[in-house]
């Protein structure tokens, strides 16, 4: 899945309040041979990203305590050194202009970095 982009393992952290999605997402990335951490709300991640270092960080939009912009904003401040992916599991019919500004759908298809 994530080969074709990545030649090697990274170290992938994936933030999601649904454990269900993260886990999914997680074990077809594990798959592919890559480290893999998961957290379920964004204060988790924002200690954990400093442990982990992680390469790639996938972070779900409709988080509690922070949505995911203002975690991803922080994200990027304190750790530079990943790229981060939006992703969200809202694709109804009033989620179309959120999808086109760089929002993915699940199971992810296309990746924009935020």
């Amino acid at each position: 899945m994530f080969g074709a982009i990545c030649s090697r393992a990274v170290r992938v952290l994936i933030i999601d309040d649904d454990m269900d999605h993260a886990e999914s997402l997680g074990y077809l990335l594990k798959a592919d041979g890559h480290r893999v951490e998961t957290a379920s709300n964004p204060l988790y991640a924002l200690s954990l990203v400093r442990q982990f270092a992680p390469e790639v960080i996938f972070i779900d939009i409709g988080l509690p305590y922070m949505d995911g912009h203002k975690a991803g904003e922080k994200l990027r401040s304190s750790f530079k050194g990943a790229r981060i992916y939006a992703i969200t599991g809202k694709v109804g019919r009033g989620d179309a202009p959120e999808v086109e500004r760089g929002r993915l759908r699940r199971p992810p298809r296309q990746a924009r970095r935020l």
